[in-house]
């Protein structure tokens, strides 16, 4: 939970420089949970989202111990755009926990970053 506003930070400022609306449903009922609830989203049907829930019953410890929050990209069409989002998300991440970004499919199988996301842009 330590990271959480700086994480709110770093998505907030790369909604505003990717021309995405950003919503913080973040709530804090003391002594029973503390809850980040981040979503960015264009016009174009791509959406991000950062969530974690921590119970007071369960010491807010994080519900899977190794990881830590997940950011979650999502394209609802069929194009391409999201590589070029995908790009720019983990260089945004990464800048602020420099070799602690992972990258994994459907929730849980790992990618090894060179095929995922290639040290060079991809094309727009």
């Amino acid at each position: 939970m330590g990271e959480w506003p700086k994480l709110t930070r770093v998505l907030e400022d790369f909604a505003a420089s990717h021309g995405m609306s950003f919503r913080n449903s973040n709530q804090s009922d003391p002594n029973v949970l503390e809850s980040l609830d981040l979503s960015l989203c264009n016009e174009q049907g791509l959406l991000i989202t950062a969530n974690d829930h921590r119970w007071a019953t369960q010491g807010y410890s994080p519900i899977m111990a190794d990881w830590k929050v997940p950011v979650s990209l999502f394209d609802l069409t069929e194009g391409a755009s999201w590589r070029r989002l995908s790009h720019d998300l983990f260089a945004a991440l990464n800048s602020e926990w420099p070799g602690k970004v992972q990258v994994r499919l459907f929730g849980d199988r790992l990618i090894p970053l060179s095929p995922a996301l290639p040290q060079n842009r991809p094309p727009a």
